[in-house]
């Protein structure tokens, strides 16, 4: 470079002085805790230098006194700080300790909470766990519902006497070492689930507390992925955009794929293109290979938090935070806390919002004060709800395959459902069928050792959690408490080196410890090969171990939202309907959920409604549940609370115009718009379309009466207080237009609401589609067939399979209303489809694949009923599919429900009740029968005034078409419920 530019040598050296003076360091600092207030009445008047005297201090903190206190300038006072600190935090620990096993502690609890103070005191935080603890106590006294605990911190003790978990450690055998390895020190992480709208509340409570200048969020980095790199590159290179898209989706959709290399290893489409594609396609997969792995955008952290000792500004680059007075760090968490910041996670979780709104609903309506943190474990009804696999709304536990499971597992307390919990994931899943066998007696307990049996034996032999290998660890090998965090950590990071210096030492302590060699007589080849047995299975299932005190939390929250459902189920499903308003798929999941448990839904009123989902007794003593007004699409929350906040504050609504006038502008022409068509104003007694239909117009005058009504003159709304004027207006508006067409009013309920409020679409065919099976009995037989698989097994034998769908195979007829049809295809483009049927109370889904798919197509009566939004009479097959995991429906055949008369019908009858015998009817009826001539045999049945039946002899034998023509007549004429049908059996 000198030589190209021999005039420029100062200007060459700048870059060699500047990096000569740019320093090298870690970010490695000690922990820097906020200064928590001691109580005065604790901390007394004595000051911490005489208190704590530099040597016995020294003797106190043994070898970490020099890692906290240093040899800087008042170093010394903050382990003085530290000492002060673990004095008060031992101090609530002991008296938490009372309330939490009222009948005196055992010396395994002593010896526990002993070593634990002793541990965190020596790691330096006290103050962590006094900070977590106040600000948790803050949140319960504002009424904030705060979670049981989640991940390791669940495994503390100190943690669980100070209320800052809720799951017993010592009972259910979570380590406090998996939290804080005692070996080593590392930032302690607890991280606290609060209700969602209670979140807020406390992150302003501590901000109060520690000032905002100490309090502030994180940033979060977001980098380029592959598809990211691809669709950015071809951007700025103004590539098509379709030929753009081509290129990215050739990146498969796995979200470990995270590099170019990994996307080539996986994708040949790629890798062709970045061999032999287009000069254009190669030079945008080279640049965005370049640009993949680098910083794409910036944001903030969902819910991590970091609390300062001195102001932010002073310990970490920040910067402001839209719209929000704290700041955000510019180091993300994982540097926040290498500079030994205090992070923790503020979590908001929804279902601990629906637990709450469940819990003031049961006191409002049942006048019952519920503790949902001391409920009963060995509730009988909540396990039989998991029994049953009724678990649709339960936390963690709602999918489909964890409902199959949990019918084939029988539940019989919270063990059971923490292992459940831990196994249904990725890796672990294939272990749940030995789990299940293993708990009915199907599949022999077996353990490598006899030693193994204390710890696999509440999971019937296997393998579940990280903590169990940490036990066994120290059980067989006599490993330390950090050692066998140590082997936890190495065995889920697959770090070979650690791994192997790990399995000498566990080989080493095995054939060392007398217990272990004593039931193999001491023969030291047959210890090594169970050693190497016990090491084998470790590592192949320990990267898939769960953390036992986060699935120990989960489960507990399961339970408590089991237990709500269980015994008080109107209140809580109210309450989980209500929190999916605004997501109507997921609305319209729990409505159904409420109606499948038999309650009955109660249509929306703007007299009657809550802006939320809230039980109501009926007149027969039922309870229903009355739809929220905030849950209809098109009104929102705001609009609802206004509407219920009038009605409280000045009586119900006796009008449309009383309506109209008595409303802000927050209840709009949309929301109006909606009220009217989902019916919520029928309770004005106007039907729908006069009620739309005078829209414009009604708003028009109730705006104007507004302004009269501001400048003092009297409106003639005002002047409308009978019930005789209100019931005219509701007269005059019936009598302006007709009424809607049935399924049209169905569709917009259908559409607001996500369920029918005035009747099902199938029940217009309610005499033809009772002649066949119905959903609900289908969905029976299905679930009959998934209790067999799931009691007997037989995957894998195809033998036993091919047997068993020989005699599981049934052929029916059932009709359904089609609510929904989602078109798929396979890898190689062949299209099928997934079709969702449903009647009154039950739905499921019906895969058609390709094949079956194009011979339903090809059928032009199959074609033509295979519509969303139509009744439908389907012909299928019913039994265990291929692979002899799950039942199956094969659909063969189908028609509209319009065709079922004529074609599936053997014979038909017609009564006509003795009230409406009359010349004039029995001339029109025979004039029907006449005008539609066909092969259907049919009888004319006349039901006298005392139900009896007598059949009417016509001469001849009258055979019939029943169209859809001659139905509608006839019901027209003689009443809906005339016609009764015998349908041929099936197949």
């Amino acid at each position: 470079m000198a030589e190209v530019f021999p005039d420029n040598l100062e200007e060459l050296n700048n870059p060699l002085e500047i990096a000569a003076k740019v320093e090298e360091y870690e970010l490695d600092s000690a922990p820097n805790m906020p200064m928590f207030p001691i109580p005065e009445e604790f901390s007394g008047d004595t000051d911490l230098e005489t208190k704590y005297p530099l040597e016995a201090l020294k003797e106190e903190f043994g070898e970490n006194f020099k890692l906290l206190a240093g040899n800087e300038p008042g170093q010394i006072e903050k382990i003085r700080r530290i000492k002060l600190e673990s004095d008060y935090l031992k101090h609530l620990t002991l008296e938490g300790a009372k309330t939490r096993w009222p009948n005196g502690t055992t010396p395994e609890i002593d010896e526990r909470i002993e070593f634990e103070l002793d541990t965190i005191k020596r790691m330096g935080f006290p103050g962590y766990f006094l900070i977590v603890q106040d600000f948790i106590a803050a949140a319960r006294e504002m009424g904030v519902l705060v979670g049981p605990g989640r991940g390791s911190a669940a495994g503390s003790a100190v943690a669980y006497c100070l209320r800052i978990t809720n799951v017993d450690p010592i009972k259910y055998g979570l380590l406090f070492e998996r939290f804080l390895n005692p070996d080593r020190i590392s930032m302690p992480d607890i991280d606290v689930d609060f209700d969602d709208v209670g979140r807020q509340k406390v992150l302003e409570w501590v901000t109060n507390k520690y000032r905002s200048e100490h309090v502030g969020h994180i940033i979060t980095f977001n980098y380029h992925a592959p598809r990211s790199s691809i669709r950015d590159v071809a951007r700025a290179l103004e590539m098509p955009i379709p030929e753009a898209n081509r290129l990215a989706s050739m990146v498969p959709s796995d979200p470990g794929i995270r590099t170019f290399e990994k996307a080539y290893e996986a994708s040949s489409d790629l890798r062709n293109e970045r061999d032999k594609g287009s000069e254009d396609a190669k030079r945008v997969l080279r640049l965005a290979d370049k640009l993949c792995g680098s910083i794409r955008s910036s944001g903030v952290h969902a819910c991590g938090v970091i609390i300062s000792h001195e102001p932010l500004r002073e310990a970490i680059p920040v910067m402001s935070t839209e719209g929000e007075s704290l700041l955000t760090t510019q180091y993300d968490g994982n540097f926040v806390e290498s500079l030994g910041l205090l992070k923790m996670d503020f979590l908001g979780l929804k279902t601990f919002t629906v637990i709450k709104e469940c819990v003031a609903s049961i006191k409002e309506v049942r006048g019952l004060d519920i503790d949902i943190d001391a409920i009963p474990l060995d509730d009988e009804e909540t396990m039989k709800l998991f029994q049953r696999g009724e678990t649709t709304g339960i936390f963690q536990f709602e999918s489909e395959g964890m409902k199959k499971h949990l019918r084939a597992l029988m539940p019989s307390g919270l063990d059971d459902l923490v292992a459940m919990n831990a196994l249904y994931r990725p890796g672990p899943m294939t272990h749940i069928e030995r789990f299940i066998n293993c708990k009915q007696g199907r599949e022999k307990i077996t353990y490598e050792h006899p030693l193994m049996e204390p710890y696999l034996n509440n999971t019937y032999g296997v393998t579940v959690y990280q903590e169990q290998v940490m036990l066994l660890a120290r059980a067989l090998a006599n490993f330390s408490r950090g050692q066998s965090d140590t082997l936890r950590k190495a065995m889920g990071k697959k770090e070979a080196r650690i791994m192997a210096e790990l399995k000498s030492d566990f080989e080493e302590g095995c054939l060392a410890n007398p217990e272990f060699m004593e039931p193999l007589k001491n023969n030291i080849k047959a210890a090594k090969e169970v050693v190497s047995k016990i090491w084998q299975n470790w590592e192949a299932f320990a990267h898939y171990a769960f953390n036992k005190s986060h699935s120990a939390c989960y489960a507990y929250i399961a339970y408590q939202t089991g237990y709500l459902k269980a015994n008080f189920a109107p209140e809580y499903m109210g309450a989980q309907i209500s929190s999916e308003i605004g997501r109507p798929d997921k609305l319209a999941v729990f409505i159904n959920e409420a109606i499948s448990m038999g309650y009955e839904m109660l249509p929306p009123s703007i007299n009657e409604s809550g802006t939320t989902f809230l039980p109501e007794k009926m007149k027969d003593g039922k309870t229903g549940i009355r739809y929220g007004l905030a849950g209809i699409k098109g009104v929102g929350f705001i609009a609802a609370q206004s509407v219920v906040d009038e009605r409280k504050e000045n009586g119900p609504y006796k009008s449309f115009s009383d309506f109209l006038e008595r409303q802000d502008s927050s209840v709009n022409k949309k929301a109006i718009e909606s009220l009217i068509l989902c019916g919520a104003m029928e309770c004005l007694g106007v039907h729908r379309a006069a009620l739309f239909d005078t829209l414009p117009k009604a708003m028009a005058a109730a705006n104007s009466a507004r302004k009269d009504k501001e400048i003092g003159q009297v409106s003639m709304f005002d002047i409308w207080e009978t019930d005789t004027e209100v019931e005219a207006e509701a007269k005059d508006l019936n009598n302006t237009v007709p009424e809607m067409p049935r399924m049209e009013m169905l569709s917009a309920e259908k559409e607001l609401l996500g369920f029918y409020v005035s009747g099902h679409p199938i029940a217009r065919y309610e005499s033809i589609v009772s002649c066949f099976q119905s959903v609900t009995e289908i969905s029976e037989i299905l679930s009959e067939l998934e209790q067999q698989i799931s009691e007997n097994p037989v995957a894998g034998d195809m033998t036993e399979i091919r047997k068993r769908r020989r005699t599981s195979m049934r052929q029916v007829q059932f009709a359904a209303f089609i609510s929904d049809i989602s078109d798929r295809f396979t890898k190689d483009g062949k299209k099928w489809c997934v079709i969702a049927v449903e009647d009154r109370v039950s739905k499921f889904e019906i895969p058609v694949f390709p094949n079956t798919l194009s011979t339903l197509t090809a059928d032009p009566v199959s074609q033509q009923a295979l519509v969303k939004n139509k009744t439908v009479v389907f012909t299928a097959e019913i039994g265990i599919n291929m692979r002899g995991n799950e039942a199956s429906v094969t659909i063969i055949s189908c028609m509209p429900i319009e065709m079922a008369p004529a074609r599936l019908v053997k014979s038909i009858v017609l009564t006509i009740k003795q009230e409406n015998v009359t010349t004039k009817t029995l001339n029109k009826l025979h004039q029907i029968i006449k005008n539609h001539p066909g092969k259907t045999p049919a009888q004319l049945v006349l039901q006298l005034d005392d139900d009896t039946d007598v059949v009417l002899t016509v001469g001849t034998e009258l055979c019939i078409l029943p169209d859809n023509q001659l139905i509608t007549a006839v019901e027209d004429l003689i009443g809906k419920k005339s016609i009764s049908y015998i349908v041929a059996p099936t197949g």
